[in-house]
């Protein structure tokens, strides 16, 4: 059950916290792509942090990040190490080559970070579990890990390639679709991962709202490493950890592409088309997920 302090914490502490951050950043440095940035990644950590600051302390709650419990303690680290790429890229072609090589690499680093040491991807032992027959063959593993990767590669050259076009929209439209996962999440039997994705809807949106309020010409593809971190992140661990269907995991991610990609730039029926895809999308995923847990009650 979704509590008052869940609500402040994870919904408006961030939210409120990206709102201020994009609009201080833009004041003082007139860059949007730092902006966003800055925004996204303090505010989503403020955010985690504070949820877990709940009978442990605040220093308790930064240092598992450090000191990692659990898988979903690896995403402060994943949406730092997002920023990287595409900072780099800045600083000419030889730069945007390893730009996408970090891409490439971080968006296998993150299937494979936080389903490690899991039934999935078990840590070598010298005498093999016998029990556990959900352990991956290599094949497997490699189908699973590098599928994963290319979606998410897919999608952020999607964002990047989006860089131009419509940014208030596609700012909205992200946050929209974040809103539908994290009602997804928690229909899906895990409040925790809901909780995850609510976090970024609330950062999502708070940047949406500075960004259209400064008339900022970029938009989610200036933070597009950190958002799909903790996009992807939180689909893989609700999918793998929970019971997120797949199908409904790829739907969202769909549904994330159109909303925060390229898109038909240029097309006068791009931006309509893109709004009903969106809706259509988050819309049906939430009713089904909403169906799947009317019948699990009953």
């Amino acid at each position: 059950m979704i509590t008052l302090s869940d609500f402040l914490l994870g919904g408006l502490l961030p939210g409120v916290l990206a709102l201020a951050t994009l609009s201080g950043v833009w004041k003082f440095t007139h860059n949007a792509a730092s902006s966003w940035r800055t925004a996204v990644v303090l505010s989503f950590l403020l955010g985690m942090w504070a949820l877990d600051a709940r009978g442990i302390g605040v220093l308790s709650a930064i240092s598992k990040s450090l000191r990692i419990q659990e898988s979903k303690d690896f995403l402060t680290l994943l949406v730092i190490l997002g920023v990287f790429p595409d900072a780099v890229a800045v600083y000419g072609k030889q730069a945007r080559i390893i730009a996408w090589i970090l891409r490439i690499a971080l968006c296998v680093f993150l299937p494979w970070r936080l389903l490690a040491g899991s039934v999935y991807l078990p840590k070598p032992t010298a005498v093999p579990n016998p029990f556990n027959t959900a352990a991956w063959s290599t094949v497997e593993a490699l189908w699973w890990l590098g599928g994963i990767a290319a979606v998410l590669v897919s999608i952020w050259g999607l964002f990047i390639a989006a860089r131009d076009h419509a940014p208030r929209l596609r700012a909205t439209l992200t946050a929209l679709v974040a809103f539908a996962a994290a009602v997804t999440l928690a229909l899906s039997g895990s409040l925790t991962y809901g909780q995850l994705m609510g976090i970024l809807t609330a950062t999502l949106t708070g940047c949406a709202i500075a960004s259209s309020f400064w008339n900022l010409e970029r938009g989610p593809d200036a933070a597009a490493g950190p958002i799909l971190m903790a996009f992807g992140g939180a689909l893989v661990l609700a999918h793998f950890f929970a019971e997120l269907k797949l199908m409904y995991a790829g739907l969202l991610l769909i549904a994330f592409a159109v909303a925060g990609g390229w898109f038909f730039a240029g097309k006068k029926w791009s931006t309509p088309l893109r709004c009903a895809v969106c809706a259509i999308l988050a819309g049906l995923v939430v009713a089904l997920s909403g169906m799947d847990f009317i019948a699990a009650q009953g």
